[in-house]
């Protein structure tokens, strides 16, 4: 039988691992596979297993996608005896990823040094959780984008929290959140 990827969205995923498994109880043998796929190996990828008499050529398989920012999104185990398994294009209940951009254009870097701000995103409904961290400093970029791989249509809330490290050696922590219909988190200035 052959696992063809081609549909795999690799914008979203960095890899998809499948995990296949025929048994025949009757016969007492079980064969067992893992396929790994990315966008810069093959596309499908072959597998044989030997059918006993009297059996059909049955197998489970499961498949594990890793997104680009690392969380793991795993399908549930399906049974088929197709001779062709074409994986979809993202995990089941992905709705596609979310960008947002991070902008830390209001904070006064003649005091503030760091400012390491950890971003979660969080669908109960679905549940699913992911999360990121980006660091800034007076000579690095103002805007930072971040994609994350979210579930459904896109309804969740993303909180925040923004640790500022000043110069003389203070630590100010500011927290919040926001919608994924907004896309933009502005970081506010350090208060204290």
């Amino acid at each position: 039988m052959t696992v063809n990827a081609e549909a795999v969205d690799w914008t979203l995923f960095a890899r998809v691992t499948v995990e296949l498994r025929h048994s025949d109880p009757a016969a007492g043998s079980l064969s067992e596979t893992q396929l790994l796929f990315s966008a810069s190996g093959p596309s499908s990828q072959e597998w044989q297993f030997t059918v006993g008499d009297n059996a059909t050529a049955t197998y489970a398989w499961q498949a594990t996608y890793a997104a680009h920012d690392g969380s793991l999104l795993t399908s549930q185990e399906e049974v088929t005896t197709d001779d062709v398994l074409v994986l979809p294009p993202t995990a089941p209940g992905v709705g596609g990823q979310l960008a947002l951009q991070v902008d830390a254009q209001a904070i006064d870097w003649t005091v503030i040094a760091r400012v390491v701000v950890e971003v979660r995103y969080a669908d109960p409904a679905a549940a699913f959780t992911t999360e990121d961290h980006l660091v800034f400093s007076s000579d690095t970029a103002r805007t930072l984008v971040r994609r994350f791989i979210v579930p459904g249509d896109r309804t969740g809330a993303y909180q925040w929290e923004a640790t500022y490290l000043a110069h003389d050696g203070r630590t100010f922590v500011r927290q919040g959140e926001g919608t994924t219909v907004d896309g933009v988190l502005s970081v506010p200035p350090a208060t204290g």
